[in-house]
């Protein structure tokens, strides 16, 4: 398997990403994204810390919970527009 570039995840530590921006906590997601059947609870907990280190993931999880809060903004102000639409409507 060939390196991979600066900045590009796996699948694995994507879904990892997605899981903790979506509010499940580390070991939680690392446990989701990863085949962690046969880890401890301790085992995961220092990887899932070690992925959280890694400058990527953090970036990575910082850019889903922007991009998030921009869709909850967008939504709430289409909403505020309709709002006052129908109010002005009548």
């Amino acid at each position: 398997m060939g390196k991979r570039k600066d900045g590009e995840l796996t699948g694995k530590q994507l879904a990892f990403c997605h899981e903790v921006s979506n509010g499940s906590t580390l070991t939680e997601s690392y446990s989701k994204a990863y085949s962690a059947d046969n880890m401890s609870r301790r085992s995961i907990q220092v990887e899932s810390s070690k992925l959280a280190a890694n400058t990527d993931i953090t970036l990575t999880i910082q850019r889903l919970n922007d991009a998030k809060v921009r869709r909850e903004s967008q939504s709430a102000l289409a909403l505020s527009i309709s709002d006052k639409t129908r109010v002005l409507e009548k």
